[in-house]
């Protein structure tokens, strides 16, 4: 996008399409590699612990996305507010 004398090759929209595009990005970006730790550990909990498919829903699975969520929304919304997209 084009922001002051500075014009990046094959930009199309403005400042605030860069910084939405950065923010789903990077929402992808580190979710997928938290997704990742949470099925290494399911996969911990259910080859070493025993636990079966229900009792690792019941005790982990709700905290694990709402963690997962939760640290991508402030981590993104902070770098959205100070503009480091």
């Amino acid at each position: 996008p084009t922001s002051g004398s500075f014009q990046a090759v094959w930009a199309i929209g403005n400042e605030w399409v860069c910084q939405i595009g950065g923010f789903l990005l990077s929402m992808g970006m580190s979710g997928v590699s938290m997704y990742t730790f949470c099925l290494c550990f399911y996969y911990v909990c259910k080859s070493k612990g025993g636990m079966d498919d229900k009792a690792f829903a019941r005790r982990f699975e709700g905290w694990m996305h709402a963690f997962i969520i939760a640290i991508n929304l402030v981590i993104n919304i902070s770098a959205l507010v100070l503009g480091t997209f």
